[in-house]
């Protein structure tokens, strides 16, 4: 019995394998031998953008390239990837059985992309459930929790394999529809259980989004502001985005900021738009002269 996630239906993740008829296409995309080989590509994926330094496989430097930043992805680096699989994966995978699976490497990079993005990964690369996302019934403060929440969200996503390979590949990518449909349904995966604990947590503690907002916007909007911070910390860790303290912590800051604008209590009347508001408000203070 394979792992998580790769016990999975891969039969509209794996798609360019090398077979004419569907149902031979189905079996193969749904073997020990095509797992096997996207265990492969995973570690290596893992191992090139994984939070520590490891030592890493170097194949030839003459050898071919699919995008640059992907070069380590050899064919010869995925079979000596192979070579160090556990069962149940199988380790006599040959030259011949990846080019009879699939028809070039790219195909593979593909299908091996396609998977690594799919949001049965997300959550075995996340791997912080019980420290967050149920962290936020926990505290009696909200502004606690979204503190608490906010810092190792940020950690969490800094040091995902999977995160730094999405900002390369969103960048470089270009029109690739296939890549770019793989990130969008990752993002999916990955912000649909924030929606049900805003949902759950917001109406436990009486409170409601305004009504010119949804759930699934605020959602977005947090997101945004994790992700923006993630990578402002990858980059400058000198910016200090992710201080453990409170009322340094510029991501719960920012978190703080927009729930509070966009959050009133589950009885408040109807309200206008956040940007009427704001102007009617900001049009009372007089210029400074």
């Amino acid at each position: 019995m394979l792992p998580a996630p790769f016990d999975e239906d891969f039969t509209r993740v794996v798609t360019r394998v090398n077979r004419k008829r569907e149902r031979f296409k189905v079996r193969l995309a749904n073997s020990v031998q095509v797992a096997s080989f996207l265990k492969a590509g995973s570690l290596l994926i893992e191992r090139e953008f994984g939070f520590h330094e490891l030592t890493r496989f170097r194949p030839d430097a003459r050898a071919g390239t699919y995008l640059s930043g992907l070069r380590f992805l050899t064919q010869e680096a995925v079979m000596e990837q192979v070579k160090r699989l556990d069962h149940p994966f199988e380790r006599r995978q040959t030259p011949g059985t990846f080019r009879a699976t699939w028809k070039s490497h790219d195909d593979y990079i593909d299908d091996l992309l396609t998977f690594f993005f799919h949001p049965i990964n997300y959550e075995h690369q996340y791997g912080v459930e019980e420290a967050t996302r149920k962290g936020w019934f926990a505290h009696e403060s909200l502004a606690d929790a979204i503190n608490e929440t906010a810092h190792q969200e940020v950690v969490a996503l800094c040091r995902m394999p999977l995160f730094r390979l999405q900002i390369m590949m969103a960048a470089v990518v270009g029109r690739d529809d296939r890549i770019r449909n793989a990130i969008s349904d990752n993002y999916r995966g990955a912000i649909d259980p924030w929606v049900r604990i805003y949902e759950e947590t917001f109406a436990a503690r009486g409170l409601r989004v305004r009504d010119d907002v949804t759930i699934r916007d605020v959602a977005d909007m947090l997101a945004f502001v994790v992700e923006g911070c993630a990578l402002r910390s990858l980059g400058d860790p000198t910016a200090e985005v992710v201080a453990e303290a409170p009322g340094r912590n510029l991501v719960g800051k920012a978190i703080l900021g927009i729930l509070s604008s966009y959050l009133v209590p589950i009885g408040h009347p109807p309200t206008e738009p956040l940007s009427v508001e704001f102007d009617r408000r900001t049009r009372r203070i007089r210029p400074l002269e």
